[in-house]
């Protein structure tokens, strides 16, 4: 099995190889590591892998492109460098393959657990502007005063996160996945505009209009720990991301119109924040 894991920030790539060394060394997992920060000395050895450096930070999507053209096997994997799995995926997961390209699954994704939100990521609808509305609304918040283990996130929408059934889907957590090679690159791979989040839901989308198919593996498990710091320069990266997932599927003018509200609505939250905190 190939593994591509893109590497930032030390303290989780650290904390990768403690959790995963044994899993990954046991499997005989090959690693493509491709750092996007300054991490070679925290990586360990006795495992086979293939480190790479970029010259800047170039996010997630242009780090996959790039060693995805190293990569050997028909299906590889892609990572977060804060995911923990559990001690036998890779024994499953190779049990499930011939099942995988019998189906020519373009994407598979798994059942990921986290320390954030219950939710697993896995989209039962096509990804909408509504959904982003939802988002960024106060339903979320006045749901999570009625049950606090929610966390803000129950809506029509929402309901894309509980399958408790392995099935195919609109999209999966893009936290971890296992990708067919052939289908990668017939799509075009990761859009480079993308450099932090909706890299992936703009792959599914490109997936399924080519009529290809992503399934959810509900018996593989991973834990995801969120690990990635909400700072000023994530959310402007993600902002831009957003921005430009909206052009390119919806147009300019539901752009716009988004852009306008989610602006209005960070301002009255800041608002409200500002005055709850001052009693």
């Amino acid at each position: 099995m190939e593994l591509i894991v893109v590497l930032f920030e030390k303290k989780n790539v650290k904390r990768f190889f403690e959790k995963n060394f044994k899993v990954l060394r046991d499997a005989k997992v090959k690693l493509y590591l491709l750092d996007n920060g300054d991490n070679k000395d925290v990586i360990p050895e006795g495992l086979e892998k293939v480190y790479i450096k970029n010259e800047n930070n170039y996010g997630y999507g242009k780090s996959i492109n790039i060693a995805e053209n190293l990569v050997k096997e028909d299906y590889f994997l892609v990572s977060n460098d804060d995911v923990i799995f559990e001690k036998d995926f890779f024994r499953k997961i190779e049990k499930k393959m011939e099942v995988y390209r019998k189906e020519n699954y373009a994407i598979i994704g798994f059942n990921i657990f986290s320390n954030n939100s219950f939710r697993k990521g896995i989209q039962k609808t096509f990804y909408n502007p509504f959904v982003i509305l939802y988002h960024f609304s106060f339903l979320p918040f006045m749901f999570s005063i009625f049950d606090r283990k929610c966390r803000g996130y129950l809506g029509v929408w929402e309901g894309m996160h509980f399958y408790k059934s392995s099935k195919e889907v609109f999209g999966v957590n893009g936290s971890l996945m296992l990708v067919n090679k052939n289908t990668f690159e017939r799509i075009g791979k990761f859009d480079t505009e993308f450099f932090l989040t909706y890299e992936e839901t703009d792959l599914f989308i490109r997936i399924k209009k080519k009529g290809y198919k992503i399934f959810y593996d509900k018996e593989l498990k991973a834990f995801h720990e969120h690990n990635i710091s909400a700072s000023n320069d994530s959310s402007k990266y993600s902002y831009r991301s957003m921005d430009h997932f909206l052009n390119k599927h919806y147009g300019k003018t539901i752009a716009k119109c988004l852009k306008v509200y989610i602006t209005i609505f960070l301002f009255l939250k800041k608002m409200i924040k500002l005055k709850y905190e001052k009693g």
